[in-house]
């Protein structure tokens, strides 16, 4: 059975997401760190740098471990969007 991943930010849970679904989140200038989980799989924490005003994108896909297949865990990274 799927479920919603869980986002995180700066370790607080902000909201729960379904594969291909695209949230928003206002959160405050400076150094914040996003992690995605769902059940035991978590993605490694992404460490995230914001101006005032400034909007980042970022992405997250299940990928397998490549050396270890049929294990899988979450791939975050930063989009840069022209």
């Amino acid at each position: 059975m799927l479920t919603r991943c869980k986002v995180f930010i700066d370790g607080e849970l902000k909201g729960r997401i379904w594969s291909g679904e695209a949230l928003a989140f206002d959160v405050s200038p400076g150094r914040h760190r996003v992690q995605i989980r769902m059940q035991l799989l978590r993605s490694t924490p992404l460490d995230v740098d914001l101006a005032e005003d400034q909007i980042v994108f970022v992405r997250c896909d299940l990928a397998p471990f490549a050396w270890s297949l049929p294990y899988y865990y979450y791939l975050v990274r930063r989009e840069v969007v022209p």
